[in-house]
């Protein structure tokens, strides 16, 4: 069979499917590796105009719509695969056909009841469907949806044409032309496609990439292996409901990070340019088909990342996953997770690498001002990840990584991740204990941490122990289903507090750590900006409706203990937090016992959210070189606690953390003997 290659023609809408002096038809097929029908009302918006502006026009005039890029099917006549122009076709199909139903004349893209536009596979019995006006099925993509969309537009825009329908059919078919032109083969896609500029969105650079390996593919003569693997990609971007080329080229730019080029870019060295350079240039077959794997792995990975909300303990692998999922910015890591999830064996738990990969992402990029301290081209990751796909799984052979002048060197990727840590904070300790609190100067607040409501979610997730933690309620966002579960990050003492609270080191302990907490949003309605004593009683009646985090049914129990030690302080009669002369009259205690409540309150809290966070972020074989995080206290050292006024360097120490090698010093006497008062026990925390 050969075909009739129609080469370059410029000819009207129905001239497409009607070769001068030949019978049979021509029928364009868009292949599934093309992106499904994504014409926005805008775009449909501009061509209604266009035809109603022709229409105003003499009835000589015409309206150039563009160009139409096919190649021929191999074995299948008078078939041609659509490159470029489907978008614009299909709704020029949709348009004539649904002016054909309003007119009662025949469609010109159909023929004995044959279509001849035809979409993807996925959507082609519903497009019949829809232009033949048959029942249609349930809508199953987003190509479908799109269509769906733009045929009740299309219904509408005839409707009020009137009594215009019929002469608009005749324009849409006889006045619009467009350059029609087939290719000889398939090879000659990629020579033309990058330089393409269609009406609708600019081409990505998947699209790019995906029309470069047609063409290296048809070029070498290998199987068709690149039409398989986009649709699976294809379905995956809908599974994952990325939207538009942004997602899909942020998992395109990973994989090229991981497998040809882990360093920085010059100008203009896009993903397109590094794979059309790297991949079957030299007609390496092998090397295609690698990248090819690995690119499908890569998205599949991504699918499982975004869909993971859930913590198992019998799946440390989905675990893992989910915290990363929950994590604010996941995209410096992204290359070795692929690397990780490539690579994996069936009898192998990925887990403790995957563990190691979320504590260095946290460590680097999630800790407040880490990733100003951090190399934010995440370069020595993409690094790492390209020696780990490139020693591939012989673990024998040592990792390298160059981390400013240190060189980290281990068979194991958990080690050097551990070391690139190491290398960016030589006190891991130091660095998680310092920037999870504030000293006086600080003005930090936590409410604006990317990372707020992860970390209150994983401290929950520590609370409960034995019970796993739905993350997927940090994803759900108002108005979605079970909105009232939706947990956002509220202010325990509220931001509408005055007074010594607010005054004090410019509100410091309103944007601390320790004030803040995740809330359903039902509660969190409720709660709002009441006081504190009227939020506990809000969660008390709360309580029979809504299950409550731990974090909050805890907070009771700091507020009693808090109001316990203000209330031994209040009798003046304790030597340890200093003379009794030295101590504050009735009216200072009534004037500033409200900031004592809130020092003590987040210094309660924060000790518990910090000695967990040293727990989960430690990383393999850090030590604290004799330090001990010896708990919190943001109060003076001569138990003039509320005379605030009177602070003095010696008197108060800029850091309200206790972190030394010394239980001795005189803020930890102070801490201690606060811990007897309210009748609890501190363990202090070490990396022994």
């Amino acid at each position: 069979m050969t075909h009739k290659i129609p080469g370059a023609r410029y000819v009207s809408f129905k001239g497409i499917f009607e070769p001068n002096g030949e019978d049979t038809p021509i029928v364009l097929e868009v292949p599934n590796y093309q992106r499904g029908y994504d014409w926005r009302k805008e775009h449909r918006k501009d061509l209604f105009d266009d035809l109603e502006r022709l229409g105003r026009l003499g009835s000589n005039a015409i309206h150039f719509c563009g160009t139409v890029i096919c190649t021929p099917i191999p074995q299948r006549p008078n078939h041609f695969h659509v490159v470029d122009g489907q978008q614009r076709l299909t709704t020029l199909v949709l348009i004539d056909a649904l002016l054909a139903r309003k007119t009662g004349r025949a469609s010109c893209v159909v023929r004995d009841n044959n279509l001849l536009f035809l979409p993807q596979s996925s959507d082609r019995g519903f497009f019949k469907a829809l232009v033949k006006n048959e029942n249609l099925t349930k809508v199953g993509t987003l190509g479908q949806r799109n269509c769906l969309d733009a045929a009740k537009e299309i219904e509408a825009w005839i409707e009020a044409l009137g009594s215009g329908s019929e002469k608009m059919m005749r324009l849409v078919e006889g006045r619009l032309h467009v350059i029609f032109f087939a290719l000889e083969n398939a090879g000659e896609v990629s020579k033309v496609f990058e330089t393409i500029n269609n009406r609708g969105k600019p081409l990505t650079q998947m699209d790019l990439v995906k029309n470069h390996l047609i063409y290296m593919q048809a070029l070498y003569g290998w199987d068709d292996v690149v039409d398989s693997v986009w649709q699976t990609i294809q379905g995956i971007v809908q599974d994952t409901q990325m939207r538009g080329g942004e997602s899909v080229d942020t998992v395109l730019r990973a994989v090229v990070n991981a497998m040809f080029y882990p360093g920085r870019r010059k100008a203009g060295e896009t993903d397109y340019k590094i794979i059309s350079a790297q991949v079957a240039k030299k007609g390496d077959k092998d090397k295609f088909e690698r990248f090819l794997g690995f690119l499908e792995s890569a998205f599949r990975t991504f699918r499982d990342l975004r869909a993971a909300v859930q913590t198992e303990k019998r799946d440390p692998v989905a675990t893992q996953l989910t915290y990363l999922n929950a994590q604010s910015n996941v995209a410096g890591i992204l290359p070795l997770i692929f690397a990780r999830q490539w690579m994996r064996n069936q009898d192998e738990s990925d887990a403790p690498v995957l563990e190691a990969i979320e504590k260095a992402n946290f460590r680097l990029y999630g800790l407040p001002g880490a990733a100003a301290r951090s190399d934010s081209r995440n370069v020595t990751l993409n690094k790492l990840a390209y020696a780990y796909l490139a020693r591939g799984k012989n673990k024998g052979e040592k990792l390298e990584i160059h981390v400013g002048g240190t060189i980290v060197r281990d068979a194991s990727v958990v080690v050097v991740l551990a070391g690139i840590v190491h290398a960016q904070h030589k006190d891991g300790m130091r660095q998680i204990v310092s920037s999870l609190t504030l000293d006086d100067d600080d003005g930090y607040d936590f409410y604006g941490w990317d990372e707020l409501r992860y970390f209150l979610a994983r401290w929950e997730e520590g609370l409960l122990k034995t019970q796993s933690f739905d993350f997927g309620r940090l994803k759900r966002r108002l108005g979605a289903s079970k909105p009232d579960d939706y947990l956002a990050r509220e202010h325990i003492i509220p931001q509408s507090t005055t007074g010594p609270v607010e005054t004090y080191k410019d509100s410091q302990q309103l944007r601390r750590l320790g004030n803040f907490m995740l809330l359903p949003h039902g509660i969190n309605s409720s709660a709002g900006n009441k006081s504190l004593e009227d939020k506990l009683e809000v969660f008390e009646k709360k309580k029979s409706k809504t299950i409550l985090l731990l974090q909050n049914s805890r907070l009771e129990q700091c507020v009693k203990s808090a109001n316990a030690f203000c209330a031994r302080l209040e009798t003046r009669d304790d030597k340890k937090f200093g003379p009794i002369g030295n101590r504050f009259n009735g009216s200072t205690i009534k004037e500033n016992r409200d900031l004592v409540v809130a020092k003590t309150l987040c210094d309660l809290r924060e000790e518990e959210m910090i000695s967990f966070a040293l727990r989960a972020w430690r990383m393999e074989g850090e030590s604290s070189a004799g330090l001990a995080f010896r708990g919190m206290f943001s109060f003076s050292y001569d138990g003039r606690s509320y005379v605030s006024k009177e602070e003095s360097a010696e008197t108060k120490a800029n850091e309200n953390h206790i972190l030394d090698t010394d239980d001795k010093a005189p803020e930890t006497k102070r801490r201690k003997r606060r811990d007897e008062v309210i009748e609890r026990k501190f363990k202090p925390d070490r990396w022994d």
